[in-house]
């Protein structure tokens, strides 16, 4: 299982101003003063649910293409 980084913002909630995002993607506003609570809080979390293969890089393909079709043509589509 993924490390599900909305669920973990809004276990930690009670420390930020205001958060939103998805399972993969978040962004966050706190106040300086809540920040070392939020740490602690964000690391024990993560110490809890993350090992090593979290940890390894992954590469998602959505599509293969040539390089020559890799073009300004194809930009403007997508």
């Amino acid at each position: 299982e993924d490390f599900h980084i909305m669920e973990a913002l809004d276990i930690c909630g009670k420390h930020l101003s205001a958060h939103g995002g998805h399972a993969r993607a978040a962004g966050l506003s706190l106040h300086q003063q809540n920040l070392k609570n939020f740490y602690d809080e964000i690391s024990r979390l993560a110490d809890e649910k993350l090992t090593a293969k979290h940890l390894i890089p992954k590469l998602e393909i959505d599509a293969l293409i040539k390089l020559e079709d890799a073009n300004l043509n194809l930009f403007k589509k997508i």
